[in-house]
């Protein structure tokens, strides 16, 4: 079982004075091997997925996505530990960029969709290019790749994101006071040419590093087709290697 003291103080110390001041040990005994964690990604939410593995439960995960750092805090909870969970239904944006990452076992259920968009990665890899002595988003860029790199070539999976969603620059705005690094940070404008990638379950554990269970939706192009339509995305995604425009016929 893994030792509630020791994931609290990992999410404590991400979270920089965002969780509580203080963790206890849960009391009260669970008789299920898995539990539901549901909604938006948040320290709530990570909190919760840190309290069902204390209990040596796994984790089911329903997301669709939420709150960088605490995904970042969640996803190191995961890499640290080196934890199994079960993604069902739907795992998006910061949910598996973030949380699904830090898995080294991951089970998919109902043909669950994956989705990766705008992450760390792009921001810093954008403003590296434009303003390389300015580091911004450095931080959150290196907790992003600590977190793959608990994989073996998991880091690879966030070049093929690059490359997938194609980010371009659109306009890079002049700062006025060189000394406000928030300013800054938000003087670079950029889009991507594709608004999602969601891989396959053998990209997942191909780039990603991770040992895979069971199939996702985009294995299937019927399947991702009936789910795309539900999602409401406009322009285009990548659906395994394939480029697809939305909405859908």
């Amino acid at each position: 079982m893994i030792h509630w003291n020791t994931l609290c103080a990992v999410a404590l110390t991400l979270a920089a004075g965002v969780f509580p001041t203080a963790c206890s040990d849960p009391t009260q005994a669970r008789d299920l091997e898995e539990e539901a964690v549901v909604g938006r990604v948040t320290m709530d939410f990570a909190m919760q997925m840190a309290l069902a593995m204390s209990d040596g439960k796994v984790p089911v995960i329903t997301s669709a996505g939420g709150e960088s750092v605490a995904g970042l805090a969640a996803g190191t909870i995961l890499a640290e530990h080196d934890s199994s969970i079960i993604v069902d239904d739907y795992c998006l944006s910061s949910c598996a960029s973030y949380v699904m990452a830090g898995a080294n076992h991951v089970e998919f259920r109902d043909r669950a969709v994956v989705g990766f968009h705008d992450n760390a990665h792009l921001d810093y890899s954008i403003y590296a290019e434009v303003w390389p002595e300015r580091g911004c988003y450095q931080r959150t860029y290196e907790m992003e790749r600590e977190i793959y790199a608990r994989n073996t070539g998991g880091e690879r999976f966030l070049d093929e994101l690059h490359e997938r969603l194609a980010p371009s620059i659109i306009s890079v705005e002049e700062v006025a006071d060189e000394s406000d690094l928030n300013e800054l940070c938000m003087s670079v404008s950029y889009e991507l040419t594709n608004q999602y990638w969601f891989p396959t379950s053998q990209q997942i554990e191909e780039f990603m590093g991770i040992e895979v269970e069971g199939d996702l939706c985009a294995d299937d192009a019927a399947c991702m087709r009936r789910r795309l339509r539900n999602l409401h995305l406009t322009g285009t995604v990548v659906v395994g290697d394939d480029v697809w425009t939305l909405p859908l016929d």
